[in-house]
């Protein structure tokens, strides 16, 4: 591997800058008078409130004043400590400050600096009513019954709690019990320890069977079935009706030269999100966006196909298989064409993308280096988007086996390796930087193995040892920066420069 030194060092957390610089903005011309696109951004990233789609302002910090990481501009987090875990009066959560001493004076053996012991006294240090100069006798409390920490011989203080923040039925002053939960069961957020608040929803709006207000599941089918337009999920292909003659390409056909590393595209974009409230005409002018797109020399290069995990106006379009430099003309017109008719990237949408079989070497591979938590940071910037259900990863290699999901954010399907964790985009050098990483994730690995480096996991410590930290990679993918220069400027932005140029 690469002896060059690098910085960050191989041990140190790589610091991702808040992913306000990710966001894609659109062209001028779709902007309104007051400077802010259709989905309510601005040129920068902003909405009419100030903040990114990630929640975070011009100043790195959330609507309640918090950074990425949980604390203040003081640097003091929701508890009021900081990350050496002292409050604002220099003392941590059992009282004491950073030079081992409460604020009596005395440290944890109970001596003060002095070496004087608060419990070995003698007769003569004690008043006549037996307490000694401070005001606490030879059981070490006052006149009121607390000791010099102010809790009594039960352990509460004056207010009826003890040390920890709990009154004698359990609770803390907010009203919550030593497992975040009220009276009533739920925590500060609303919900049961099951997730579901009082009227029976989780935090994505979904009840306990898996159905929203609205009647609807996660697909988007009621319980008999069919989506708000009468749809059925009963249909083989899972396309509704106004995209599913638009098939002329089955999916992994070849459309240009295949050799080296093959790629194939779904782009998740959703049309003219404007026209969500009139069912029809969204119907009638997808239809016609569409036909447009079908009309255009993309035609024999793309398939349009309805995907469950999308919003009712949500279309996939589904590239056919060829090398890189096969796809470059006709993907960036067809991302043109896709903006240009009314379809736009969307929170709830993502890009994946398939890398042929071709010469790819162990998947196992693959799969820890791009979903192991420790490299999740440096993925999820380039990706622009955190994980979830759909995207899974931050898997440790304490955790066992990576199972095989295809909801893992890389898996292996249709004998492609597919990394599905990309934001929803139709800006071509945006996906051009994904298609970069993919190539240079499966060439890195295959590099890996070419080198007979024998990679067995077991600990996070022996993985931070290991080629597939990210630090390597990054380094790697500056020592390659010619064939990568898309993925290179990406990284080089998000972690502060710190790419080993």
């Amino acid at each position: 591997m690469n002896n060059k030194t690098y910085t960050p060092e191989a041990n140190q957390e790589l610091v991702i800058l808040p992913a306000q610089e990710l966001v894609i903005v659109e062209p001028a011309t779709a902007y309104d008078t007051d400077g802010y696109g259709s989905i309510g951004y601005d040129k920068n990233g902003f909405d009419r409130d100030g903040y990114n789609c990630y929640g975070y302002n011009a100043k790195l910090r959330d609507r309640d004043g918090y950074d990425r990481y949980g604390r203040d501009v003081d640097g003091f987090n929701q508890n009021g400590y900081d990350h050496e875990g002292f409050n604002r009066d220099g003392y941590n959560s059992d009282g004491y400050n950073r030079d081992g001493y409460n604020c009596y004076g005395y440290n944890r053996e109970g001596y003060k600096r002095n070496g004087y012991n608060r419990m070995n006294k003698t007769a003569a240090d004690y008043n006549e009513y037996g307490y000694d100069c401070d005001g606490y006798n030879s059981d070490g409390y006052n006149e009121y019954g607390y000791d010099r920490d102010g809790y009594d011989s039960d352990d509460y203080d004056c207010d009826g709690y003890d040390r920890y923040g709990y009154n004698y039925y359990g609770y803390n002053s907010d009203g919550y019990n030593y497992e975040g939960y009220d009276r009533d069961g739920y925590d500060r957020y609303g919900y049961d320890e099951n997730g579901y608040d009082s009227n029976g929803y989780d935090c994505d709006g979904y009840d306990r069977d898996g159905y929203d207000r609205d009647g609807y599941n996660y697909e988007g089918y009621d319980q008999d079935g069919y989506d708000q337009y009468g749809g059925s999920n009963d249909d083989d292909d899972e396309n509704y009706s106004y995209v599913a003659d638009y098939k002329t390409l089955r999916r992994f056909d070849s459309i240009g030269d295949c050799t080296g590393y093959t790629l194939g595209f779904e782009l998740e974009v959703v049309y003219k999100p404007e026209l969500i409230s009139d069912a029809m005409l969204i119907v009638e002018s997808s239809k016609e966006a569409i036909a447009a797109i079908a009309a255009s020399d993309n035609e024999e290069r793309v398939l349009a196909e309805r995907d469950g995990s999308l919003p009712p106006t949500g279309v996939e379009f589904v590239t056919g298989y060829c090398n890189w430099d096969a796809h470059v003309e006709h993907l960036e017109s067809l991302c043109d064409e896709l903006y240009t008719r009314g379809f736009v990237s969307h929170r709830s949408a993502g890009v994946h993308i398939h890398v042929g079989n071709h010469g790819l070497s162990n998947y196992q591979t693959i799969a820890g280096f791009v979903l192991c938590g420790i490299n999740q940071p440096l993925i999820e910037a380039v990706a622009g988007r955190y994980t979830g259900d759909y995207v899974r990863a931050g898997f440790m290699p304490e955790d066992g086996p990576m199972d095989s999901s295809r909801y893992n954010a890389v898996n292996w399907r249709y004998n492609t390796v597919e990394f599905r964790m990309f934001s929803s985009t139709t800006c071509f050098t945006r996906l051009s930087m994904y298609a970069e990483f993919c190539r240079a994730t499966v060439e890195y690995v295959n590099m890996l193995d070419a080198l007979d480096t024998n990679i067995y996991i077991r600990t996070t410590e022996e993985f931070k040892a290991s080629p597939l930290m990210y630090t390597e990679f990054v380094a790697w993918v500056s020592d390659n920066q010619a064939r990568f220069p898309l993925l290179h400027d990406t990284i080089k932005e998000l972690t502060g420069n710190n790419t080993g140029d």
